[in-house]
């Protein structure tokens, strides 16, 4: 069953669509930075500082830097543990190899050295706050949480001062560990950080915004407010011959305010050239739906699962990234997340509805379930319900080999990867001797 993905994707869409890009973005460093070396005093590898006083103990399940350095609260990580510390270090002595060695970025600073093994915790390491989403109040109270907004992916939702997908209209969120905090970047939480869908709290700065007709009635109760140009042209934009006083026709205009005369629609919307000529900003897109209803994936039981046949595992969710290792047919494994990618299509609209004109070139860019998937069209993002009807391109002969269909497998030993088109058999509890890896 597919439903639109509730953790972290998300294309960006202020208006509808224009948040395209989704859900959980893959942290990539460029190989050389991976390489460290390696001390004699044994492999480097996760350690988490035990809040039971056994000082920093090894943690086998942590398989690379970039999962420990999405728990740390304490020196530079990401934080998702709510306040312990871990390391990428030779041993649990050893000093903890710098995030950004790995082309991880530092996020803020720890307030104090994560200690020694033999040093007690400190305060605020033991006490650091765990990240929520905040709003920024139109009322000057300040930033203030929302507890109603439980993880980054609906924070990122309704943000849209700083990358998120806009749909509070205006709205400025954060996700951070107090309301006096910097926000964590949306790509550092797996989010994608998007251009704005719109020109935000247009009403309170000076500039062009999208307007109803004066006296006519707004059929999308007052979103038109928050379109960027292109919605606004498409969804409505009044004919050159319009007359003002006629308030029969709902349409649009773009102007510098509510009472100006419209200013005159960009080039690439009325004369749009080949689309061919302005392609798509990005060669691959992630797809704004998960697999599933009724499991989940990251911090939730074990979605234990069979290989149904001879399964290849990678670093990532790129079959150019290294080959950890084939997991044989029948292995019992956790399936700990799921992305799907998109190559762009391009098409040709076959009739004018909704906006689109015959003739127009479309590229298809990632789906975004219920029907709606995101596209490139005039030189913008828009969003496509089901209609027009669009004549599409042959796919091609050699598609991108990151697109597809990517499980996230977690082995027995430990080890942890990306697998393609995984043939798999999902097993909801009916094999017992299948239990989660240790």
């Amino acid at each position: 069953m597919i439903r639109p993905r509730t953790l972290r994707v998300g294309l960006a869409a202020g208006v509808l669509f224009a948040g395209l890009l989704a859900a959980c973005v893959t942290k990539e460093a460029p190989a050389a930075e991976l390489v460290q070396p390696i001390p004699a005093s044994g492999p480097a590898q996760c350690y988490w500082l035990s809040d039971a006083g056994e000082g920093w103990v090894a943690q086998a399940n942590l398989t690379d830097p970039e999962f420990c350095y999405e728990l740390d609260s304490c020196a530079g990580g990401i934080g998702m543990s709510g306040g312990g510390c871990y390391k990428w270090a030779t041993g649990a002595n050893e000093p903890g190899m710098p995030w950004d060695s790995f082309g991880l970025p530092v996020m803020s600073k720890p307030k104090a050295a994560a200690p020694a093994a033999a040093e007690p915790v400190p305060a605020e390491a033991k006490t650091a706050a765990p990240a929520q989403c905040f709003w920024l109040k139109n009322d000057d109270e300040g930033w203030v949480p929302r507890p109603d907004l439980v993880d980054d992916y609906e924070c990122h939702a309704m943000d849209s001062c700083s990358g998120g997908r806009g749909e509070s209209g205006s709205g400025c969120y954060k996700w951070a560990t107090g309301a006096n905090e910097a926000g964590l970047p949306w790509d550092s939480v797996g989010l994608r950080i998007l251009p704005p869908p719109t020109t935000w709290a247009r009403r309170k700065v000076a500039g062009p915004a999208c307007y109803l007709q004066p006296g006519a009635r707004d059929p999308y109760s007052g979103s038109e407010a928050y379109w960027n140009e292109t919605e606004c042209f498409r969804r409505g934009a009044c004919p050159a011959d319009h007359d003002p006083e006629d308030y029969t026709v709902s349409c649009y205009r773009w102007a510098m305010g509510p009472d100006a005369p419209a200013l005159p629609w960009s080039e690439r919307l009325t004369n749009p050239v080949l689309a061919a000529s302005i392609p798509p900003p990005k060669e691959i897109y992630e797809d704004s739906f998960e697999i599933t209803s009724d499991t989940c994936f990251e911090d939730c039981p074990p979605n234990l699962m069979r290989t149904a046949a001879p399964t290849p595992l990678y670093e990532r969710p790129d079959p150019g990234s290294p080959l950890l290792a084939t997991i044989p047919a029948g292995e019992c494994v956790d399936n700990r997340d799921f992305k799907s990618f998109s190559t762009p299509l391009r098409g040709v609209v076959l009739e004018t509805y909704d906006g689109y004109v015959a003739g127009d070139v479309i590229y298809y860019l990632n789906y975004e379930g219920e029907g709606t998937y995101a596209a490139w069209w005039r030189g913008d993002y828009t969003w496509v319900d089901g209609s027009p009807q669009v004549r599409w391109d042959p796919e091609a002969e050699n598609p991108d080999p990151r697109a597809g269909q990517w499980h996230e497998l977690l082995r027995a030993d430990g080890t942890r990867g990306w697998a393609r088109q995984a043939s798999v058999d999902y097993l909801d509890g009916e094999d017992p001797e299948c239990t989660a890896p240790k």
